[in-house]
């Protein structure tokens, strides 16, 4: 158990715990595990989502049509459809960005971004794996905790999860409560791990981007670091460093532009999914006294801020780390000795410090479609708005 659990065993490894968790979602993993194990078991996932969908949308069938002036029944019951439907597009999602997720997760593996400073990149490398680690852990104890929760026999529970009238009477008396015990049992292992995958996914591309920004980001202190007592070698020197730099920065920008382009797709739907069901969620709590099924949606509530918090501050922590890349390279420029023979060179290596701040600056900003940067400000907004539309649903009612 000791080496199952240190950096040599298989749970001490981020990448290892994210495939077994796209597996649960119903992905295929290309390194750990058998490919005929593995379509059986996406196949028996992808029976049972179908299944659960089915159900769902046969009890919203039935509250549109029978109840008609329940508005609340209906918005639980569209609710579940949404999320269920959220949960697959979101693998979905994956699914058909496989290839540029496998380039981002072979770049992050690679050594070919360092700062010169190999102990440094080792203990870069360790917090990557930790903190991607830590939070795939999370995930999991939360789908662990959920599924334990939603196995306990509760009234509200069926309520809320119970089986529409065209199944409560299938199998008789036991069968339609084995039946609902197996479907109402189900519903974290078959929702979390495909709702998670998109944020675990790309949550570890995000942490192992940023590890190597951090990396590069060092390069620049190692060259703002040294001594500057030679001015007739100095520019010579810097300019060879920062070509080295270049060099390795504009792959990195290229893999950048890979992740900006999945963040941006994959956060619209978090966006405007966080709006819709954190307000519908607390109006639905309202209404509940104090059980297992309040329990339940107080950790939906968690889990759906907790996301949103997490997009907005991965992508935060880009910019972070840009910033202390310029402090870098004011102290540098602040550093580097004029010499009127070297005046040309002197100006040269100025203003390609000065571009390179500025391209860094901006390059790191990621943004949801082009409708909003995706900052904590657009956190506060979400809660914001996520309040006018439980204000809305207590109007209507």
């Amino acid at each position: 158990m000791r080496h199952l659990w240190s950096d040599e065993g298989r749970l001490g490894d981020c990448f290892w715990l994210l495939d077994f968790l796209l597996l649960l979602a119903g992905l295929r993993s290309e390194r750990n595990f058998k490919l005929s194990r593995q379509s059986r078991i996406r196949m028996f996932i992808l029976c049972i989502f179908v299944f659960h969908v089915v159900v769902m949308v046969f009890h919203l069938t039935h509250s549109v049509i029978n109840k008609r002036n329940d508005v609340f029944e209906i918005v639980i019951q569209a609710t579940k459809v949404c999320g269920m439907g959220m949960s697959g597009i979101k693998v979905l999602i994956l699914f058909f960005h496989k290839h540029p997720i496998w380039k981002l997760r072979m770049f992050i593996i690679n050594h070919r971004i360092n700062s010169g400073d190999t102990a440094y990149d080792e203990i870069e490398k360790e917090k990557f794996n930790r903190l991607a680690r830590t939070m795939l852990l999370i995930f999991y104890g939360l789908i662990l905790f959920d599924t334990v929760l939603m196995s306990i026999p509760n009234p509200a529970m069926e309520v809320v999860y119970g089986l529409p009238p065209q199944l409560s009477n299938f199998g008789g008396k036991y069968g339609s409560r084995m039946l609902c015990f197996f479907y109402v049992g189900l519903i974290p292992m078959i929702f979390f791990p495909g709702y998670f995958s998109n944020i675990a996914c790309v949550g570890v591309l995000l942490i192992g981007m940023r590890a190597k920004f951090n990396i590069l980001a060092n390069r620049y202190r190692r060259m703002a670091n040294q001594p500057f007592l030679d001015p007739e070698h100095i520019y010579d020197r810097l300019n060879q460093e920062l070509r080295e730099t270049f060099i390795q920065q504009q792959e990195y920008w290229e893999h950048l532009k890979i992740l900006k382009m999945l963040v941006s797709r994959t956060f619209f739907l978090v966006h405007y999914f966080s709006i819709m069901s954190i307000g519908t969620v607390c109006y639905i709590f309202r209404d509940f006294g104090m059980n297992l099924i309040t329990a339940f949606f107080v950790i939906t509530i968690f889990v759906l801020l907790l996301e949103y918090y997490s997009w907005c501050n991965y992508v935060s922590s880009f910019q972070d780390v840009a910033d202390s890349i310029g402090l870098l390279i004011f102290e540098l420029c602040s550093k580097i000795p004029y010499d009127r023979r070297h005046h040309s060179k002197y100006s040269s290596l100025i203003s390609t410090l000065m571009i390179t701040w500025i391209n860094t600056r901006h390059g790191v900003k990621m943004k949801c479609l082009g409708l909003c940067e995706i900052s904590m400000t657009a956190f506060v907004s979400m809660i914001n708005v996520s309040y006018s539309v439980l204000m809305f649903l207590i109007d209507v009612t």
